[in-house]
């Protein structure tokens, strides 16, 4: 079954791997009001992004250390 979170997020990231070209820099931002609500998606993630060679993410949230 998929949910709403699959019906916006699986076409951004099948767009960045499909146009993936070893560059660097940031390519899309996923932004939610609520630290439980990508919280929930923190797995889903994962499992999505480690399948796809040359996708890579990060979480940033109030609780992320500040890294200067």
């Amino acid at each position: 079954m998929i949910g709403k979170t699959e019906c916006f997020m699986l076409p951004v990231l099948h767009d960045l791997y499909e146009n993936r070209k070893n560059q660097e820099g940031i390519s899309a931002i996923f932004l939610y009001p609520l630290n439980a609500l990508i919280a929930s998606q923190r797995k889903r993630m994962h499992a999505w992004c480690s399948a796809l060679e040359g996708v890579n993410y990060a979480l940033l949230t109030g609780d992320t250390v500040n890294r200067e």
